[in-house]
C-alpha cells in the first residue's frame, strides 16, 4: 500500500515515518497556505520523501493503491477531488471543512443528536458582537470566531465590560466581518471525545482526552494548540452518550461525511453532563501523535477508515505527552525572510522520529543530528507510555531535560498536577478515566495530607 501524506502544519513528519517503518511506501505534501508561503519547505528534508509540487504530488496519489490522508481540514476541495478521481482519502473533505469552521453548522448537527449546547449567540460580525455584548452585563461567557487569529479563535471573557475590550482589540486584528458566537460559559472540565467513521459507521473504540492549551506552567500565557495531554481509548464513553453520539451516525450518513476522525470538545459538569462545545473532525495536535502510539498498525488504521478493512487494535495504556519548542513559539507568524528566526537551531539526543520518547514536528536532517526547521519553533514532543500517571511524567521530563537545543527548549514541567486534578475532578463526576490518571491523584491526595 501507498499514503500520500497532505499536511498543513507540518508536523505530519512522525506520520510519514511510521507508515515507512511499516513496510509501505508513503510521500509528504505540506500546503504553504495562501498566501504561498515558502516556511515550511525544510521540514521533513532528509527524514522523509517529499514532494513541494501539488500536482506532482496529486499525481502520486492518483496511482493505484495509494490511500490519501489529509491531517487538517481547510483542504476540503482538494480532497473531494482527489476522491471523485477514484482515490480513497481519510480525512479532508468540504463537510468536514463546514463542520468545523461554521460552528452554527457543527452546532446545528450535535444539537440535532441530542447533545447539551450552552446558551449562545450567534453574529455575522465582530461590530454585531460588539454591540450585543454592551447589554451583556455579569455574565461569564466564551468568544468563538469562525476565523482563526493568532494562537487561538476563542476568548474566555468575565463579564460584558471585558468581552468590549476584546473585541475592540480583535477589531485591529483582523477584518470585522467575521462570523462569531459568544457561548455562555459552563463550569466544567474540558474533555475531548473521539471516534473514527469509514464514511458508513463508526469504527473502533473511543479516544479519550484531557489537555491543557496555556503555554506556561500554572495555565498562564496565551493558548496554543495544545501544551500537554493524556489520552487513552475506551470500548465505551459516558461523555459521547451524553453528546448523542449514536445519532450522529444518521446525520453524517445525510451529508456523506467522508471517512476520518470526528472528536468532539465538551466540558464535564459536576453533574458527568457532557457540554457540547465544538467539532475537530480532524487530526488533533497533539492528541493524534499522542493516541497513535496506542495504535498497533497506523497503516492499517488508515486502511480500515478508507476501505473498510481490517480492525482498530488498540493499547490499553495511558498515552501522555508535552510540546516541545523554540522561541519565537507561541508567536505564529514569523517568516522564512525574518533576521531573527530559529531555523537551523540544533536538536541533538532524540530518539527517533515517533518510536521512542520524541515525536517528530517541525524539523529536519542536519547532519548527525536534528534541527529545527520551520520558523514557528514547533519542535515536537515529549512522550511517554505506560499505566502510571507519575512514572510517565518523571520519564517525559528526564527525555527532555536530555535533548541539546542551542536556543533555549521550552516545555511544561506541570502535566501531572494539572491531569492529575482533572481526572479526580472527572472521577467524582462519574465520567471514566483511566485508571493510570486516577493513581497520580490518589498520591497528590495523600501528599497534602500528610502536609
Amino acid at each position: 500500500m501507498r499514503f500520500a501524506f497532505f499536511d498543513a502544519y507540518g508536523c505530519a513528519v512522525s506520520f510519514v515515518a511510521r507508515v515507512i517503518d511499516e513496510g509501505h511506501d508513503a510521500l509528504l505534501y505540506i500546503d504553504p497556505g495562501k498566501p504561498i508561503r515558502d516556511d515550511y519547505i525544510h521540514v521533513g528534508e532528509g527524514l522523509v520523501p517529499k514532494e513541494q509540487d501539488y500536482e506532482a504530488w496529486s499525481d502520486w496519489a492518483k496511482q493505484s493503491d495509494t490511500i490519501a490522508v489529509f491531517c487538517a481540514s481547510g483542504s476540503g476541495k482538494k480532497a473531494d477531488d482527489l476522491r471523485a478521481a477514484g482515490v480513497p482519502v481519510v480525512g479532508g473533505g468540504s463537510f468536514m471543512d463546514k463542520l468545523e469552521k461554521d460552528r452554527m453548522f457543527g452546532t446545528e448537527i450535535a444539537e440535532k443528536a441530542g447533545a447539551l449546547i450552552p446558551p449562545y449567540e450567534d453574529f455575522s460580525s465582530i461590530s454585531e458582537c460588539y454591540k450585543w455584548a454592551q447589554n451583556l452585563g455579569e455574565v461569564e461567557c466564551y468568544f468563538k470566531s469562525d476565523r482563526f487569529v493568532d494562537s487561538d479563535a476563542t476568548y474566555g471573557a468575565k463579564n460584558g465590560e471585558d468581552l468590549c475590550g476584546f473585541l475592540e482589540f480583535l477589531r485591529t486584528k483582523t477584518r470585522d466581518a467575521t462570523s462569531c458566537i459568544v457561548q455562555q460559559k459552563i463550569d466544567g472540565i474540558p474533555y475531548s471525545t473521539g471516534q473514527w467513521w469509514n464514511g458508513r459507521t463508526f469504527i473502533g473504540p473511543f479516544e479519550q482526552t484531557i489537555e491543557h492549551k496555556k503555554f506556561m506552567s500554572g495555565d498562564l500565557g496565551p493558548s496554543t494548540g495544545c501544551s500537554l495531554n493524556a489520552v487513552w481509548f475506551a470500548p465505551t464513553s459516558k461523555a459521547a452518550d451524553s453528546l448523542g453520539w449514536e445519532n450522529l451516525a444518521a446525520s453524517f450518513r445525510e451529508h456523506n461525511a467522508p471517512p476520518g476522525l470526528y472528536d468532539i470538545n465538551a466540558v464535564i459538569d459536576k453533574e458527568g453532563r457532557a457540554w457540547y462545545l465544538e467539532f475537530t473532525p480532524r487530526f488533533g495536535y497533539d492528541s493524534e501523535p499522542t493516541s497513535f502510539r496506542l495504535i498497533s498498525s497506523l497503516s492499517g488504521l488508515f486502511e480500515a477508515a478508507a476501505l473498510g478493512t481490517g480492525a482498530v487494535d488498540v493499547s490499553p495504556d495511558l498515552a501522555y505527552a508535552v510540546r516541545l519548542a523554540v522561541s519565537p513559539y507561541p508567536w505564529e507568524h514569523s517568516e522564512l525572510r525574518d533576521k531573527k528566526n530559529c531555523i537551523g537551531t540544533p536538536v541533538r539526543e532524540v530518539d527517533g522520529l515517533w518510536d521512542g520518547n520524541f515525536i517528530a514536528y517541525e524539523v529536519q536532517a542536519d547532519g548527525d543530528h536534528l534541527s529545527v526547521a520551520a520558523p514557528d519553533g514547533i519542535v515536537g514532543l515529549a512522550f511517554a507510555q505506560g499505566d502510571d500517571l507519575e512514572s510517565l511524567h518523571e520519564e517525559a521530563m528526564e527525555f527532555a531535560k536530555s535533548i541539546r537545543c542551542c536556543q533555549g527548549l521550552m516545555y511544561r514541567d506541570d502535566a501531572d498536577k494539572v491531569l492529575a486534578h482533572d481526572a479526580e475532578e472527572l472521577d467524582k463526576s462519574g465520567i471514566n478515566v483511566h485508571p493510570g490518571l486516577l493513581k497520580e491523584a490518589s498520591n497528590a491526595r495523600l501528599e497534602s495530607s500528610a502536609s
